[in-house]
């Protein structure tokens, strides 16, 4: 038999996890999105809800005992208590803060004026110095006035019940559970009150005549309203509505039509605040009384707009003539005089005016206060823009902090201004985005010095703050797929191998069937800015179908952008490999030279789970036979992708992919099987097996193709914020001929899977399935696993 000390010591900690369980569940919904579209109104709610049930659980701890003999229910009774102000100082806390911002004004008046909110704020003002008393020093302390104290307890849940009644508009459920509870305890207590004093009660009865049943109480009855503003039309009326806080509360009425009014009162100043930003400086609204004598009422606003005013003069002040400052035509500011004088495009003036002097050299400029004068003669607004423009800088040289590893002389090489250039915000900001693009910093500032800092120097100083990123990482991946089994991938990458921002990449592949090492090289800013050196090899045996083979891949390639529209790139690629060609029997030894010249672009929001943007490739290379058997060829290869998001929450993204690749001047005996075109498996065609969705010879086995196109359609469904589900359909296959000529039919792969965002990237699984199975070939389905969307 267990001690009752050891029992109630686990007792404890148990009831410790039982009362922070709710809390624990609303954290994991919040960050979880499980919380629907309002999850700070949903945390509110369900911390008060939590907060009352608890306090009417310590209220039937007592019956409990009394009743069933559950006696050491009382020694948890605090403990339980403190959980239920827990959650109701949660309640509280999340409505002034998150629900109020703070607004203690505001608060204020929605104590005085909402009753639920009063019955609230009242029942927590009650727990208050229950929660302060509930320790064993207090009890001691106050003795018998303790329990009087705790008597409280009643008030506090009958005006927690009374802010759930007034606060609930159409789910009563929950209310009228917590009401009948409340009331079999409140019962159980006046039972036992009327027991111990029957004489005197009975008295009182006969004396007050209360033996009749009482009447049920009426429900409270909300002023429910339709807002209607007369004398405004369209857009002006929309923008009304949108500012007007008793349009924005409609489903939540006041008691009365008297605090109705109230409401529309305070929108008056916020209304004539919106006609004022569109022009209409003589506005007035008011409000007519209720034709209605009880809800729904019609609360209208009655607008007399009065005149639209124009735009009249406009004139710049704080302008010397010698500053150097040039002011543009008002028409380029948006500004025309005899046009509807528009709040908006008076701030955006302003706005693109500072912006301007910022590019004319006057880094401090900041506006000062404007002047607009409304005349009610000519019902035209006349506007004076203030500026301070401060002195007009020259740049230095920059100096920089933080990038100790980062040779000084290829940072610097980077600042595209000379000392005593003048200043141009666009300058920093591509210097930023120079720093930022090499990878080796995670964090760039860059600032000018204050005003107080420096004198007036002919090159004002700037500083440019680095905080340096990890330059080596380490990163692997594994897959696995029905048709060639696992494979696994690991590289070592250094961002900075000898100081210039020269990236290395060492690494390796491995499947049953195939086995790859590979190196690379990049070396930025390569003889002029934004080129960049590519040298890469790389050692492999692979095992296919269709052949053996041991290569070598050695390649040089210049990458450059043109005009931040396309990336270019050009070089040469030689291979050298040894070949079992198992569909003829034969084996071979080659080496080629390739010449390639390459352009492309990627612009995509997530390169491992795009949802918007695109990616394309183009390249062709002439191939020359070095060595070996085989003839001279020329290969073209080009790839297109689109992501398109058609809804955020739920998430639903459409993909599509097209692969398309030519080779012409060499008949496919004279092209190496390893430089031939395949389709089918994970990366083409899923649902045919690696290579298979192409020519096969007698035996089945894969012999490859002159041509490919391949096409991918993707629709990519959000479930939740963690999980999601694919359905695709792919299309094409590898063809004999050199171009795509529809010679033989193309082969469909259809099927579905799912995602699920790990910490690594899209976690996916995928089944396809052939929409011909070909016998002999093809497998009822296959399955993918990896890290990463199909493409």
């Amino acid at each position: 038999m267990i001690p009752v000390a050891l029992s109630l010591s686990l007792v404890k900690p148990l009831l410790l996890l039982l009362g922070l369980a709710p809390a624990g569940w609303y954290t994991w919904a919040l960050f979880n999105d499980q919380l629907g579209a309002n999850p700070v109104e949903a945390v509110i709610h369900g911390s008060g809800q939590w907060g009352l049930s608890i306090v009417l659980l310590t209220l039937a701890m007592r019956p409990a005992k009394e009743l069933l003999g559950w006696r050491l229910l009382m020694r948890f009774r605090r403990m339980v208590g403190l959980f239920g102000f827990f959650y109701l100082s949660i309640h509280l806390l999340l409505y002034i803060g998150l629900d109020q911002g703070f607004d203690w004004p505001f608060i204020w008046q929605d104590i005085q004026k909402r009753l639920y909110v009063t019955a609230g704020f009242a029942a927590f003002l009650l727990l208050v110095p229950l929660a302060l008393t509930s320790n064993d020093l207090m009890v001691r302390t106050l003795g018998r006035r303790w329990k009087k104290l705790h008597k409280l307890v009643y008030p506090a849940a009958i005006l927690g019940l009374l802010h759930l009644y007034w606060l609930t508009k159409l789910d009563y459920t929950f209310a009228h559970q917590m009401g009948a509870i409340l009331a079999i305890l409140l019962g159980y207590r006046l039972l036992q009150w009327g027991l111990k004093y029957r004489h005197a009660v009975a008295a009182a009865m006969l004396v007050v005549g209360i033996w009749q049943p009482l009447p049920a109480s009426a429900a409270v009855e909300r002023a429910e309203y339709q807002v209607f503003f007369d004398g405004v039309e369209g857009a002006l009326e929309e923008l009304l509505r949108q500012v007007s806080t008793a349009e924005a509360k409609r489903e939540e009425p006041p008691l009365s039509g008297f605090l109705l009014r109230g409401r529309a009162k305070e929108d008056l100043d916020r209304l004539t605040a919106a006609l004022h930003s569109r022009g209409y400086f003589d506005a007035q609204l008011s409000i007519p009384p209720f034709k209605q004598k009880k809800p729904p009422f019609a609360l209208r606003f009655e607008v007399n707009k009065g005149p639209q005013y124009r735009l009249g003069s406009m004139t710049i002040e704080g302008v010397k003539p010698q500053s150097g400052f040039t002011p543009p035509q008002w028409q380029k500011l948006g500004l025309t005089p005899g046009e509807p004088a528009l709040a908006r495009r008076v701030l955006n003036a302003e706005s693109q005016l500072i912006e301007l002097a910022k590019t004319q050299g006057f880094a401090f400029a900041k506006p000062q206060l404007k002047e607009a004068w409304a005349d009610p003669v000519k019902q035209s607004l006349d506007v004076t823009f203030k500026l301070q423009l401060g002195p007009r800088i020259q740049l230095a040289k920059p100096t920089l902090t933080g990038a100790k590893e980062v040779s000084h002389d290829y940072l610097q090489s980077l600042i595209a201004w000379q000392d005593g250039q003048w200043y141009h915000p666009e300058q920093l900001a591509k210097l930023r985005q120079k720093l930022v693009k090499t990878g080796l910093f995670r964090q760039v500032r860059i600032k000018l010095a204050k005003l107080a800092e420096s004198p007036p120097l002919k090159a004002w100083p700037v500083r440019v703050e680095l905080v340096a990123s990890p330059h080596r990482t380490i990163k692997g991946g594994a897959g696995w797929q029905s048709d060639l089994g696992p494979r696994m991938q690991a590289k070592w990458s250094h961002r900075n191998w000898l100081g210039r921002g020269e990236g290395v990449t060492v690494g390796s592949a491995l499947s049953i069937d195939n086995q790859k090492l590979f190196a690379s090289l990049d070396k930025p800013h390569f003889r002029r800015p934004k080129q960049t050196l590519r040298l890469a090899s790389s050692l492999e045996r692979e095992i296919e179908d269709a052949y053996e083979r041991l290569g070598l891949t050695l390649e040089g390639r210049l990458l450059m952008p043109w005009r931040n529209l396309l990336d270019l790139s050009m070089g040469a690629v030689m291979e050298m490999a040894s070949l079992d060609d198992l569909s003829q029997n034969e084996q071979q030894s080659y080496a080629t030279l390739s010449l390639a010249l390459g352009v492309g672009r990627e612009a995509v929001d997530d390169p491992l789970d795009a949802k918007q943007g695109y990616r394309f490739g183009l390249e062709m290379a002439p191939v020359v036979k070095l060595l070996g058997d085989g003839a001279h060829y020329f290969k073209l290869t080009g790839h297109a992708t689109h992501y398109y998001q058609f809804e955020k929450h739920p998430e639903l993204v459409l993909a599509g992919r097209l692969i398309s690749g030519v080779t012409v001047g060499a008949e496919s005996d004279g092209i190496p099987v390893d430089s031939r075109f395949y389709a089918g498996g994970g990366g083409t065609i899923r649902g045919y097996g690696h290579q298979l969705a192409g020519p096969l010879d007698s035996s089945n086995k894969a012999i490859g193709g002159r041509s490919r196109m391949v096409m991918n359609g993707e629709v990519r469904y959000g479930v939740t914020e963690k999980i999601g589900v694919v359905a695709f359909a792919d299309a094409g296959r590898a063809f004999a001929s050199s171009f795509p000529d529809g010679s033989a039919p193309l082969l469909v792969g259809v099927g579905g899977g799912v995602r699920y965002a790990s910490p690594l990237g899209p976690f996916r699984l995928d089944i396809g399935l052939p929409t011909k199975q070909r016998e002999g070939v093809d497998d009822p389905f296959q399955i993918y696993m990896s890290i990463g969307q199909a493409f």
